[in-house]
């Protein structure tokens, strides 16, 4: 046991810890979901800010080295005049430019054709540098052997120098060595302003590979150079490709956005894209205005991510880390400290579950004292009924209440103040009462009158609104009292539908308020399939989540327009579900009770061949007489001759069978005649001699005193057999 409890006390303080860190926890993934939001768009925004860097970088780079060579070129056309046409003085001119410019590697003059007439027509001096050596050679382009194009042909280099415009050509591969260059090309010109010669510096782009390599922003990342063109200068960190159409190789891919991407740097745009290549990867692009060249950056999108999500990760899993020790220290902190407090914990505990288990016997004991639904007709067959009490707790202190006595159905529905044990109690005691007075008051206010006598002298602050009322099953006439309670609502059958309506009481105090207090009955009349519905104020108080009531103009509604009407089980259960769904999403306040009487007058009762049932012949047959004005002397020999008739039957008409049915019923037409009929052998109890009654008992014939019965204390008897049925019809005139 000890152990036991020490394990709930460690339950406990598992509890109060998972809830307490639970909290925490709830505003550490807030706070970190923030955070660590707030960090990976920083972290992505310094990505894409470092690819921004170093594509500027780079860009930088190559514009300075373009730069300088256009500077060079500039300058020594600038200075240059017609005195090159000399071999020697333009072999110097070339040199000083070649040498002005580290990252020219080769200077070729190009003459226009005709300018001079020492110089051939055709005539390009070059110079470059000897490989492996400082030495510079020379050559001419003719005289190496080269084809040579026409300069009015607009594909060769230098076509637009001999127009008289500096230009960058498209990037060309050499005839001798398969090296991707590119050359500036610049006019001289001679004193007349006309172009007579080409200065071209050609510079290699093998440096190119170098720039971007040193300038990608990581190793993995990679970069492209296409020209205007749309051919490849650098690609990708290798050289595959170099001098290729780009557009060719997106094609080939199918790669619909990366053809997008290209025709957009070919035109010399500047932007960025995401790209499915075949991975996701992010674009920056830029044109180098200089040459018209473009520059792309490719950079995996997952690359980007990969830092700031192991940067999300390890701040979110630091934190799990201090949320568990948090935990555990506060669990063995919680646990030392309430540990004094477990013992009358314990025993509250205890206690408790003492006094849940005494308000379900309670609450058992309050249902058992609750009249017993049998969903038949009560009352001689003259009634149906059907009650309902739902406490708001365990127990409630609302009440119903319906009885047989005298040929009337007494019934009631009360709602004790207060709720709860006492509440319940306090009702028990009233119902309690009400069935000891009425076995000697017939009259309901007399009934309320006394009850009130006696609940006033006890010794409490406890008071009951109490509706009582009974009906005489022979006639349908219901006299009825209120103390302080609901008017009941009545409803009539008419040939123009259902109609509904609240009775009109006469207004009382509650029972218990004044000792002095004085009631007055009403009257009515119930005709046949006329109800009387009886309810508590848990019913027309019943809330909903805003308060709202549910009204008594919402009880008469559902009344007369429910669909069907058929039994008054139905009739309760139907105004429950609308109290209910009145009611959806807020507690139920006040106890619910309602009781529902329909009059259904019946000539006839149907009974099995048990003779302890001969008590309730009795009563039908006292009900029958009254009802069809039978005199009351005669009361007594009817009853004993008819209930004379149905014991013979049960006696004799099912020989060694049980449950077997019996038919009473009552034809008024003009005479009263009782008709007994069975299923049974046949048996004419007329048969039976009329038995002298000065004879000893011995000597009395079994049957004979029926016949006696019949004949002389009614006015006729008739016996026959038809239908598989034994009828015997006796006869009372009125």
């Amino acid at each position: 046991m000890k152990f036991r409890f020490s394990r709930q006390l460690g339950s406990l303080a598992l509890k109060i810890s998972a809830f307490v860190v639970g909290i925490e926890l709830l505003f550490f993934i807030i706070n970190s979901a923030i955070s660590i939001g707030n960090a990976y768009k920083k972290a992505i925004a310094n990505a894409y800010k470092e690819i921004d860097v170093s594509m500027n970088y780079s860009l930088d780079w190559v514009d300075s080295r373009l730069q300088m060579v256009e500077l060079a070129t500039k300058t020594t056309a600038l200075h240059t005049d017609m005195s090159v046409t000399n071999p020697e003085v333009g072999k110097e001119c070339m040199k000083e430019l070649f040498n002005s410019c580290e990252y020219i590697s080769a200077v070729t003059l190009e003459f226009v054709p005709g300018c001079c007439p020492s110089i051939p027509n055709i005539s390009a001096p070059t110079i470059v540098q000897k490989e492996g050596t400082d030495s510079i050679i020379s050559l001419d382009i003719a005289d190496a052997g080269y084809d040579y194009t026409d300069p009015k042909n607009e594909d060769i280099n230098w076509y637009y120098g001999m127009r008289g415009q500096s230009s960058w050509t498209q990037p060309y591969m050499s005839y001798s060595d398969s090296i991707l260059r590119v050359a500036y090309s610049h006019p001289i010109f001679d004193n007349n302003g006309k172009v007579f010669a080409v200065l071209c510096s050609t510079v290699t782009l093998d440096w190119v590979n170098k720039v971007f390599e040193e300038s990608k922003p990581h190793p993995d990342s990679k970069v492209s150079v296409i020209s205007s063109e749309g051919r490849y200068i650098y690609r990708l960190s290798s050289q595959e490709g170099i001098n290729k159409d780009a557009l060719s190789y997106a094609s080939q891919a199918n790669n619909t956005q990366m053809i997008d991407v290209l025709k957009r740097m070919m035109r010399g745009e500047k932007g960025t894209a995401n790209v499915d290549s075949p991975e996701k990867v992010f674009l920056s692009y830029s044109p180098i205005k200089r040459t018209g060249w473009s520059v792309c950056y490719v950079y995996p999108i997952s690359l980007i991510q990969k830092e700031p999500m192991t940067m999300a990760k390890t701040m979110f899993l630091q934190g799990l880390a201090i949320m568990l020790l948090i935990f555990i220290i506060l669990s063995l902190g919680i646990y030392y400290l309430i540990r004094p407090f477990t013992n009358n914990l314990k025993k509250v505990t205890e206690s408790n579950a003492a006094m849940n288990q005494d308000l379900k016997i309670a609450s058992k004991l309050q249902q058992t004292m609750l009249p017993k639904q049998s969903f038949e007709p009560i009352g001689c067959n003259q009634l149906e009924v059907f009650g309902l009490l739902r406490p708001a707790k365990m127990v409630g202190g609302d009440l119903y209440d319906y009885f047989f006595k005298s040929g009337k159905i007494y019934f009631c529905v009360g709602d004790v103040s207060g709720k709860g044990v006492p509440a319940s109690m306090y009702m028990a005691i009233i119902r309690i009462l009400i069935r000891e007075i009425a076995n000697r008051e017939a009259e309901v206010d007399r009934i309320l009158l006394h009850l009130n006598q006696s609940v006033t002298k006890s010794d409490n602050s406890m008071f009951c609104t109490i509706f009582l009322g009974a009906i005489d099953l022979a006639t349908g006439e219901m006299s009825y009292c209120s103390a302080g309670h609901n008017p009941p609502i009545i409803i009539r059958n008419t040939t123009e539908g259902r109609h509904a309506e609240y009775l009109s009481v006469i207004p009382s105090a509650a029972v218990g308020v004044f000792d002095d207090e004085e009631y007055s009955s009403n009257k009515i009349t119930l005709n046949p399939n006329d109800s009387v519905f009886l309810y508590t104020d848990g019913v027309t108080e019943a809330e909903d989540i805003n308060h709202n009531l549910f009204g008594e103009k919402e009880t008469i509604r559902i009344i007369e327009t429910m669909p069907a009407f058929d039994n008054v089980r139905m009739v309760v259960e139907t105004m429950l579900s609308a109290v209910d769904k009145h009611a959806t999403g807020a507690l139920q306040s006040d106890d619910i009770t309602m009781l529902m009487l329909k009059f259904v007058p019946n000539d006839t009762l149907t009974l099995t061949n048990d003779t302890s049932l001969t008590g309730r012949l009795g009563e039908w047959v006292e009900t029958m007489c009254r009802r069809h004005g039978l005199p009351k002397e005669r009361l007594f020999n009817i009853q004993l001759a008819v209930e004379e008739a149905v014991v013979n039957v049960m006696n004799y008409s099912y020989p060694g069978q049980k449950n077997m049915p019996i038919y009473i019923k009552v034809i008024d037409d003009g005479d009263v005649n009782f008709i007994v009929e069975d299923e049974g052998v046949p048996y004419n109890p007329l048969e039976n001699e009329s038995p002298e009654l000065d004879a000893s008992t011995e000597d009395c014939q079994i049957g004979g005193l029926g016949v006696f019965l019949y004949t002389e204390l009614l006015d006729g008897v008739e016996y026959k057999y038809e239908g598989n049925r034994n009828v015997l019809t006796m006869k009372v005139k009125k």
